[in-house]
């Protein structure tokens, strides 16, 4: 997943506002799964990633081994998640597009399981 981080005063009335923005990769399965491979050097990680540049950047910051483990989806968009923080660094507002999540079947998973 990627992150899409705005630090700002805001108030929710439809202005446009100034914003500094951080991109980073992310999601907890995502973290967990380097936290390991650093740990441990050998993780199994299982998700779908789009057929998009999202999808091949976050698949790059993904320990070669969990790579395997991945479903490429054409017609879905990798999941990304905008959150506002204000100046303070407190979250606000997560706004998020998980629909690819769908694509992580049981089935998918089940066939997966003997390659990880």
């Amino acid at each position: 997943m990627h992150f899409f981080i705005f630090h700002l005063n805001f108030q929710l009335n439809g202005a446009t506002y100034n914003a500094t923005t951080t991109l980073s990769a992310g999601g907890v399965a995502r973290n967990l799964a380097e936290g390991i491979f650093k740990l441990h050097g050998s993780v199994s990680f299982v998700s779908a990633f789009g057929n998009d540049s999202n999808g091949e950047f976050l698949r790059k910051t993904l320990p070669p081994s969990a790579a395997i483990s991945s479903r490429i989806c054409n017609d879905v968009s990798t999941a990304s998640c905008a959150i506002i923080l204000d100046k303070s660094g407190d979250s606000k507002i997560h706004v998020g597009d998980m629909n690819i999540h769908r694509e992580i079947t049981p089935e998918w998973v089940s066939v997966r399981s003997g390659k990880i």
